[in-house]
């Protein structure tokens, strides 16, 4: 009897043991807020880009210095007019859109100065004033803007979503998820938006495109305020990557704080 006992806890720690280095070789997803991890299906398929790492965003750079952050374990900086240095590298920026096929995910934790006009992320041609591709927040007329480009049409498309008084006068996270022909939309703890646009959306950046995170090519707008996370994933979500159920900064009952 003992015998077989040992024998079948054995089996159960050989079990454990599998499952824990399955856990180990899966991809996260991170959440903001409570301690928790959405698993991804293991697939070389799957890629996820760190933008301010990509730019080395750091306090050393002229118009940066660190922010007090929403999220203990990660750092945050404050991003002021004279930050210039937001553009990918060539090399990496083709790496990114020749993995992105008919999806594409951006996740940003940021706090945007109000009153202003910050595109997250820009995708462009060299000397082109429109966007291939941008994500931006609009505070002075409280919405957030898709500019993108349809397979086979050389004009520029948007949609747009309503921005709550909330954002701008705190940290905002924000998810914008796109898959074929809809645009999925997540802000802070608001229920998720979708649109239906007008077509594919044309992911196949030109080898001589450029990438930007928080400034356009030429400078007419950028990102004044903080940012925590800015991340690229070339797959669509289906969720908000972050808990509402716990968070009292961005709950459903927030409001915000009365004037005078």
């Amino acid at each position: 009897m003992a015998f077989e006992w040992r024998a079948s806890m054995a089996e159960v720690v050989k079990g454990l043991l599998l499952l824990l280095l399955a856990q180990q070789s899966a991809a996260w997803i991170p959440f903001i807020g409570e301690e928790s991890h959405k698993h991804l299906h293991p697939t070389t398929q799957q890629g996820e880009w760190d933008l301010l790492q990509l730019v080395s965003l750091n306090e050393s750079q002229e118009g940066v210095s660190l922010s007090a952050t929403p999220h203990r374990n990660a750092s945050a900086f404050v991003i002021k007019e004279a930050y210039t240095n937001g553009r990918v590298g060539h090399d990496i920026t083709h790496e990114i859109f020749s993995h992105l096929l008919s999806d594409v995910s951006c996740f940003f934790v940021y706090r945007q100065v109000n009153g202003t006009v910050a595109p997250l992320i820009t995708a462009t041609m060299p000397g082109s004033s429109k966007p291939w591709l941008q994500i931006n927040s609009d505070l002075r007329r409280r919405r957030l803007q898709l500019i993108y480009r349809l397979k086979g049409d050389r004009r520029t498309h948007r949609t747009t979503f309503p921005l709550s008084d909330k954002v701008g006068l705190t940290w905002t996270r924000l998810l914008v998820s796109i898959s074929g022909t809809q645009v999925k939309v997540w802000v802070n703890c608001d229920g998720v938006v979708k649109r239906q646009l007008d077509g594919a959306v044309d992911l196949l950046l030109p080898q001589e495109g450029l990438l930007f995170f928080s400034h356009e090519q030429h400078f007419k707008n950028r990102l004044l305020g903080a940012v925590q996370t800015a991340k690229l994933f070339n797959f669509a979500m289906s969720s908000r990557v972050w808990r509402c159920n716990f968070d009292d900064q961005f709950g459903p009952d927030w409001k915000p704080p009365l004037i005078g």
